[in-house]
């Protein structure tokens, strides 16, 4: 009877610690879902103490052109402005910022904003793809305000009373250091603050309005790490002569000009060119584009970056290599510079420049090409876990009752 007892009392424990892990588990998934809709909309604080500014051409690489602490950016000049924005409530948010100017920190870092075609934000909650993109047109080009009055005449309908661009006040894109950032109703009273400030938020996009309407609040980054700086147009590589003559057992360095609209990117351009021979047995190429002439005939160097490439004909006959040019003073006929040839890829023209400088807005996007998206949260190990854990509660209450169903038989 006792060991009767002793295997009741055995079963009976068995069976509460699987109902115990059952309301465990149950409790751990409501907390867990209960976060991932926190989540949705609350950011914890992820404050950056350096901005980091990328440099490259459509498609990259990205180099990094300058890095700025804190101080170095409440080293420049600051302004203390006042942003407008609506959210997707819709809702009148209004802001009290102390920034630097978008355009301030590129001309420190060095680097020609003509020469900018669209910047890309990363967040430090955004993982390794950016967060929102602008155009330089849409950012920097565009007239943007503030509405001093928009607060007296908003209308959640999303309507515009043309009364609230009274006294519109130009404000530049930047990047705050602090800001007070407070969404409003129509008619409640705004009262300029620039004590009050939070650093949470830092770097953090501010950009005005160009209408009454549009909801850019969400666009409005925070927590920005990096700004990815993409140039327009594309970098060109040539050759100061398309022909070298060389006798067998000399060597000879090939000179290049590489072109870009900053010189950061002409030498990374210079470091990643690969050079090959189209006949080693005639001559070799090593990796500084040094050329060693092995025997008799003609072969055709080339120096090849990513797209593009150029070549150089080695005791060939003037007139055989790829390319055009002009006469370079001395007579003989020769071209001073050779063409470069950027592949058979769709939506690309080259316009002959003489070797002047880089082209400038002379190619076309494809119509296949298609921006990055912007970065979604990522929760897919959620599910996962959920499954696992699902798995082994059933395994272990399955034992269970079969155990419990042979003592009991």
């Amino acid at each position: 009877m006792l060991k009767a007892n002793n295997k009741k009392d055995w079963i009976t424990k068995k069976v509460f610690l699987a109902v115990a892990f059952m309301l465990l588990l149950f409790a751990f998934f409501s907390v867990a879902s209960t976060s991932a809709s926190a989540s949705e909309g609350i950011k914890t604080s992820s404050s950056v103490t350096e901005l980091k500014i990328y440099i490259g051409y459509f498609g990259g690489p990205y180099y990094l052109k300058k890095t700025y602490s804190v101080n170095d950016l409440y080293g420049m000049e600051t302004h203390r402005r006042i942003y407008s924005f609506i959210d997707s409530g819709p809702s009148l948010c209004l802001d009290c910022a102390i920034g630097v100017d978008i355009e301030d920190i590129l001309e420190a870092a060095g680097i020609d904003i003509n020469s900018t075609e669209t910047f890309y934000f990363y967040t430090s909650d955004s993982g390794s793809r950016y967060f929102a993109s602008f155009a330089k047109t849409a950012l920097i080009d565009t007239s943007r305000y503030y509405y001093p009055n928009e607060i007296k005449y908003f209308e959640r309908t999303g309507t515009a009373d043309e009364r609230a661009m009274e006294g519109a006040v130009q404000v530049p894109a930047m990047m705050a250091l602090s800001d007070n950032w407070r969404t409003y109703e129509k008619g409640q009273v705004f009262t300029e603050d620039f004590e009050t400030q939070n650093t949470g938020n830092r770097f953090r996009l501010m950009f005005g309005q160009t209408n009454l309407t549009d909801r850019t609040a969400d666009r409005s980054a925070k927590y920005v790490k990096r700004i990815n700086v993409m140039l327009g147009g594309y970098p060109t590589i040539t050759a100061t002569s398309p022909y070298l003559d060389m006798k067998v057992g000399s060597k000879k360095s090939i000179s290049l000009k590489i072109d870009a609209a900053d010189i950061l990117l002409e030498e990374k351009i210079k470091e990643n060119i690969t050079w090959t021979s189209s006949d080693e047995s005639v001559a070799t190429v090593d990796r500084n584009g040094i050329v060693t002439v092995k025997g008799e005939g003609e072969t055709v160097i080339t120096a090849k970056y990513k797209d593009q490439s150029v070549e150089v004909t080695i005791n060939g006959e003037k007139g055989t290599a790829a390319g055009y040019g002009v006469e370079d003073g001395d007579g003989d006929g020769r071209s001073s510079i050779s063409e470069v040839s950027l592949g058979d890829g769709d939506g690309i023209k080259v316009e002959a420049s003489g070797g002047s400088g880089q082209a400038w807005r002379v190619y076309e996007m494809d119509e296949k090409a298609e921006e990055l998206p912007e970065i979604k949260r990522n929760n897919d190990l959620i599910p996962v876990i959920v499954i696992i854990l699902i798995l082994l509660s059933l395994g272990i209450a399955g034992r269970t009752m079969k155990f419990y169903r042979e003592v009991r038989g």
